[in-house]
């Protein structure tokens, strides 16, 4: 309750903080780069890669948003996807045209690649999270008996 007996600043409402589609654009590149380089290597150290790239991205976006972080590293992953998946059918479609590209497979290693993709999109939040936490101001502490 205000001094003057208003209940005004108990019903403001929050400022809405805005997307940052700049924060999104360059986490989602560098998870998307994790990817592309994971899906090339094989065996587990290819998954490894590209879940770091992916934490690493969503990192790099908490980092940059001013708000509302988790959102972001949730879209951060999407993108990351969508690059992946773009640089898949670009290098097919150079390679249809004649020109030498290769790219890794859609799902490469069997099965497990899904679950990766699913847990890429993990990592990114987490990697916002962490983000988050670390630049989140810490509540002062009491001294018991000041």
């Amino acid at each position: 309750m205000h001094a003057d007996g208003s209940m005004g600043a108990m019903f403001r409402r929050a400022e809405a903080v805005p997307f940052e589609p700049v924060a999104v654009g360059w986490g989602g590149l560098l998870g998307g780069a994790g990817l592309v380089a994971g899906a090339a290597v094989s065996g587990p150290l290819g998954p490894a890669i590209a879940l770091a790239g992916c934490l690493a991205g969503g990192f790099m976006t908490g980092v940059r948003a001013q708000g509302r972080r988790l959102a972001h590293g949730m879209l951060t992953g999407a993108l990351a996807l969508g690059f992946y998946l773009t640089f898949i059918l670009l290098a097919r479609a150079a390679g249809a045209l004649g020109v030498s590209a290769t790219a890794p497979e859609l799902v490469p290693d069997g099965a497990a690649w899904p679950a990766i993709f699913l847990a890429a999109l993990a990592a990114a939040v987490l990697g916002a999270a962490i983000a988050d936490r670390m630049l989140r101001p810490r509540r002062p502490r009491h001294r018991i008996g000041a």
